[in-house]
């Protein structure tokens, strides 16, 4: 099972969600799945699988050294080396995602950082950097209640002059 946070799989728990899922850390998966579905269950951070699926079906098939960024709701990003993705005693090791800080006056993320690559380019920021654009609150945007890629990609365009 992929959960978008912290996971260290070798305990099967997740271990931090950036306040996203605040109940998550409490969830034994593997006692859920066995309980509930009568199948083992393992977690896993939903980038390591991202990474897993693309090396032995995807993009990354055949290597053995791949960095990995993913862009959705949030960022995350994995490493693999010598065909081992990297996890480290608090299994962050080659975790390269959103919590990187890109601009140092920027938006607060979730994660407590400031302008972090995640409160500036992801999924659940879109919104709010679309309304800090000069002229957005005359464009056809400003009447949704909500923005995402879609209705950011699909809008039609108006010529300004």
């Amino acid at each position: 099972m992929g959960f978008p946070g912290l996971v260290d799989s070798r305990i099967g728990r997740v271990v931090s969600t950036n306040e996203t899922y605040d109940d998550a850390p409490e969830v034994d998966s593997s006692a859920w799945g066995r309980d509930t579905l009568g199948l083992p269950l393992r977690i896993e951070n939903d980038a390591r699988l991202a990474l897993l699926g693309e090396s032995y079906a995807g993009a990354a098939r055949g290597f053995s050294d791949v960095l990995m960024m993913t862009l959705g709701t949030d960022i995350g990003g994995v490493t693999m080396i010598e065909g081992k993705r990297l996890r480290g005693k608090p299994a962050q090791a080659g975790c390269l995602g959103g919590h990187i800080p890109v601009l140092f006056n920027a938006r607060p993320c979730p994660g407590g950082g400031i302008g972090c690559a995640e409160a500036e380019a992801s999924g659940w920021a879109l919104p709010g950097i679309i309304r800090d654009v000069s002229g957005c609150s005359e464009s056809s945007l400003s009447k949704l209640l909500q923005i995402g890629f879609k209705e950011l990609l699909t809008r039609p365009r108006v010529e300004t002059t």
